[in-house]
């Protein structure tokens, strides 16, 4: 070999290690990068799943304000009628044109 294989040859070496060494790096670059997707992609599946869980829950308490609030208004027209009602009585009981209760008063006027 002469002197100047020689030197190519360390040259390329030196090349060789180089790239060999930024290889290295880079392939552990990639490996940490695949940690850090699956990583996240669990992160992604576990926040979903507390997504999808608070979702339910506010769906069920919606559906339970619903049916508070049909049976509130259930109530408030029942008693609504009992009122009517026992004001209609009222009314009938009056003495001589003038309405017993002050509410019928202003109710009925």
């Amino acid at each position: 070999m002469s002197e100047t294989d020689i030197i190519n040859y360390s040259r390329v070496n030196k090349a060789l290690e180089e790239n060999n060494r930024q290889f290295k790096q880079w392939h552990l670059n990639v490996i940490m990068c695949e940690i850090e997707i699956k990583t996240n992609t669990k992160q992604i599946k576990q926040q979903i799943i507390l997504v999808k869980d608070k979702v339910n829950k506010l769906k069920l308490q919606r559906k339970s304000a619903i049916e508070n609030v049909k049976i509130s208004n259930n109530k408030l027209d029942e008693l609504l009628a009992e009122k009517e009602e026992l004001h209609i009585e009222l009314k009938k009981i009056s003495h001589y044109g003038k309405v017993v209760c002050e509410y019928c008063v202003r109710y009925y006027s």
